[in-house]
């Protein structure tokens, strides 16, 4: 014999899974008025939205209101500047940054650490300098680009070796 279970029961269930979920809603639209006057006027542009919004979607949007709130003028610009590009860019452009981005991510600090480091490097050279090493390497044939590639390695480890030393 199967037990199925009462039309109270199911009612009783629903009106406690209508309550629960009211109530989460209710907490995450509370989260608005806990924002800052500041992060409410950045933010105005999701207010509608932000009841229904996940917590870690606030939190992020959040975060940025943060981080944009503590850059000076010449950040935002350059901030508007990589947007505006961001917004030009094709959907494969955008999936290949982003996928870059998590690679990045991924790496440990000792090579992001590395990573920095060499651009710092390439951003002290001359545009001239730097126009001409990006020729020679794009006019490399595949093997040869590894080998190149391969001998940076080397030296970097060679150089991090040495710092180690001293």
């Amino acid at each position: 014999m199967t037990v199925r279970p009462s039309f109270g029961l199911w009612l009783r269930l629903g009106l406690a899974t209508i309550c629960l979920l009211s109530a989460s809603v209710t907490v995450l639209a509370a989260a608005w008025d806990q924002l800052t006057d500041e992060q409410r006027k950045l933010l105005a542009p999701h207010q509608q939205d932000w009841p229904t919004m996940t917590e870690d979607r606030q939190k992020t949007l959040t975060l940025g209101a943060d981080r944009w709130l503590t850059m000076n003028v010449d950040q935002r610009r350059a901030f508007n500047e990589r947007h505006a590009r961001w917004q030009t860019m094709s959907a494969i452009e955008r999936n290949i940054l982003t996928q870059r981005l998590q690679n990045y991510r991924a790496l440990s600090d000792s090579q992001r650490r590395q990573i920095r480091g060499q651009m710092h490097r390439l951003q002290k050279m001359s545009p001239e300098r730097r126009h001409e090493l990006r020729s020679e390497f794009r006019k490399l044939e595949p093997q040869e680009r590894a080998r190149a590639l391969q001998r940076m390695r080397e030296r970097q480890r060679e150089r991090v070796r040495e710092r180690r030393q001293h």
